[in-house]
């Protein structure tokens, strides 16, 4: 099914390629191959919209929109050659039958992206607008009389035309012209509305996507505008970069393909253009204005007021960029705000890192002072003491310093489990991978090690590592019941990721307690983050990120 839509989609766009062609080798003094790349630029993405997804009518709708516009192409250029056979037919086509763009391209706007209307209520306005428009496009292609419109562009010859198929009453060409601005260009509001509401839902790359050809659109309509008012040389040059603009802004929004570049070339295309177009209209204002006065404008003096508009203009061009950035990105501050916004959450990490550290300097103190400073001032002491009487009192000597070895060996105690507290002293003997073996074995745990090579750790990375592998593996022992468990260590770009796996029988059995949230955070103290998720066939994998550098304290 895949391989036909695609073979059907190319073969559509195919089909409007080749008609455009036609046209333009038929029309050679009309901009010949403006045409060709035109419906190239709508045909070209409908197929890749609707290859890619078939159930989207988005895609259709535009190869639909393309070969329509390609065929009035062709038959324009087919009568504007003086050709006379089937021109009732090509007239027609060209000022009747073309009018179904209208709707085709409506209904592109309002399916944006995902194929489907913005929501439910919006169905009925959008069914009554789409059949009062097929109503109107029909009467319009049936109506008795000339094939061509009122206000054609055909050559004067087709005049005399008739429409191939009228069968309904030339009267009612005067409503139908009435109501053709309110049914067919009007409702082109609620397509922007659809957008707008959409935009204003939606978040995140949806949300840019949308915005862009939003954006895009603008361009093309500026495009237009500047081309035909201001600058109609190079009309043909704006509509087909316009057009461009549009047609790779709607792939990217549909196939949800979101290109950073061609959002910057979107956003600077809508700075650009909407100050050319403010700064051109300004100019010929003024300028309009100053001849209506009897002033006399030489070039000289036209340079020097465009140049004034354009530097006028300036300060408009960041006011866009900031009205687009928030558009695309949502509520929420803005490049600078978040900047300063990042600062303050940096330096107020580095505080709180800061206070954590001089809590934890000052628990191992009191630790110091609470339970080793008396164990060894009383050692200190009773030493002092043994020694006088270790020539008159032997038997009490020896008790004495018996009591005194047992108190040693226990303050020992204590500074081996405050170096442990403060780094395993597994991996300084074995290393992160041997001292987690050793752990496993002492769990009864069968351990499978896969460590790919990894540089150095640092010391903080080395001890989170151990930290989170050694809970993953002591919950996997206790909870999971699984008598085998499988770790991974490997280097992922600059970052280093801990993957302990068992076979045992999952989280759903148990619920996150104090050491879930010890992983966690570990993992984000430095920077990297947790995962834990349940593996297809039973058991838990535990996954942590750690990156290899970390913020200084």
């Amino acid at each position: 099914m895949t391989v036909l839509t695609r073979l059907t989609a190319g073969a559509l766009a195919a089909g409007v390629v080749v008609t455009a062609a036609a046209a333009a080798a038929l029309a050679p003094t009309d901009v010949p191959w403006k045409l060709v790349l035109v419906a190239s630029l709508w045909a070209v993405p409908g197929a890749l919209i609707a290859a890619d997804r078939p159930r989207n009518p988005v895609g259709w709708l535009v190869l639909l929109a393309a070969g329509m516009f390609a065929t009035a192409g062709l038959a324009t250029a087919w009568l504007e050659s003086g050709h006379r056979t089937a021109a009732p037919w090509a007239a027609w086509a060209t000022d009747r039958a073309s009018a179904l763009i209208v709707p085709a391209t409506l209904l592109v706007l309002l399916l944006l992206p995902d194929g489907r209307l913005p929501s439910r209520r919006w169905r009925p306005v959008v069914t009554v607008v789409l059949g009062a428009q097929l109503a109107l496009i029909s009467a319009w292609a049936l109506l008795r009389g000339p094939a061509p419109a009122p206000d054609t562009e055909l050559p004067g010859w087709t005049a005399s035309l008739t429409n191939p198929v009228g069968v309904l009453p030339s009267a009612w060409t005067g409503v139908v012209t009435t109501l053709e601005p309110w049914l067919l260009t009007g409702p082109l509001v609620l397509a922007a509305g659809a957008i707008a509401h959409r935009i204003s839902r939606g978040w995140g790359d949806e949300r840019r996507r949308l915005t862009d050809v939003l954006a895009a659109a603008m361009v093309f309509l500026l495009c237009v505008v500047v081309g035909q008012w201001v600058w109609p040389a190079a009309s043909g040059v704006l509509d087909v970069a316009g057009a461009a603009l549009l047609a790779g802004s709607l792939v990217s929004a549909v196939l949800r393909r979101h290109m950073r570049r061609a959002a910057l070339v979107v956003g600077h295309a809508l700075v650009y253009s909407t100050l050319a177009a403010l700064a051109a209209l300004t100019t010929v204002s003024v300028l309009a204005l100053l001849r209506s006065s009897g002033v006399d404008v030489p070039p000289l003096a036209v340079g020097l007021v465009a140049a004034v508009v354009a530097v006028a203009l300036l300060p408009l061009g960041d006011l866009l960029r900031r009205a687009l950035r928030r558009l695309r990105n949502g509520p929420g501050p803005d490049d600078e705000e978040l900047v300063t916004l990042l600062e303050g959450q940096l330096l107020q990490s580095r505080h709180e890192m800061v206070a954590a550290r001089e809590d934890e300097r000052a628990a191992l103190r009191r630790e110091l002072h609470d339970v080793l400073g008396p164990t060894l001032a009383g050692l200190t002491m009773q030493l002092g003491m043994v020694a006088e009487i270790v020539r008159t009192e032997p038997d009490t000597a020896a008790e004495r310093l018996a009591r005194l070895e047992d108190a040693s060996r226990r303050a020992l105690d204590d500074v081996r489990r405050l170096s442990r507290g403060l780094r395993p002293p597994g991996l300084d003997e074995l290393g992160l991978v041997g001292a987690l073996r050793d752990l496993a074995e002492r769990q009864g745990v069968d351990l499978v090690v896969s460590a790919a090579p990894v540089p150095a750790l640092p010391a903080s990375v080395e001890v989170a590592a151990y930290r989170i592998g050694s809970e993953a593996i002591t919950n996997a022992a206790r909870h999971s019941g699984a008598q085998r468990v499988e770790v991974s260590l490997e280097q992922v770009g600059t970052t280093v990721v801990v993957r302990v796996a068992d076979a045992g029988c999952g989280t759903r059995s148990t619920r996150p307690g104090v050491g879930t949230l010890s992983m966690r955070e570990r993992a984000t103290e430095l920077g990297g983050r947790l995962t834990i998720r349940d593996t297809e066939g039973g058991g838990t994998t535990v996954e942590a990120r750690l990156p290899l550098s970390t913020v200084p304290t």
